[in-house]
């Protein structure tokens, strides 16, 4: 399963800074590396798994006061 952070497209143009964004070839090729490898789960790029591990930490009652975003 590979999850993907933001990449650069037309749909995150100006919604996100550049520098959390992948290009569309460097993403596929990181993809295409994954599979190669059998990675069952893939978080691309890299730093998105610092981040999701953050988010799965807070308890489920604390995120369901959190505001949206």
């Amino acid at each position: 399963m590979v999850r993907l952070g933001y990449i650069d497209s037309r749909l995150s143009y100006g919604r996100v800074p550049r520098a959390l964004t992948l290009t569309p070839v460097r993403a596929a090729t990181l993809v295409k590396h994954a599979c190669e490898n059998n990675r069952s789960i893939v978080y691309i790029p890299w730093w998105w798994s610092v981040i999701m591990a953050g988010i799965k930490m807070i308890p489920e009652v604390v995120w369901k006061r959190l505001p949206p975003f």
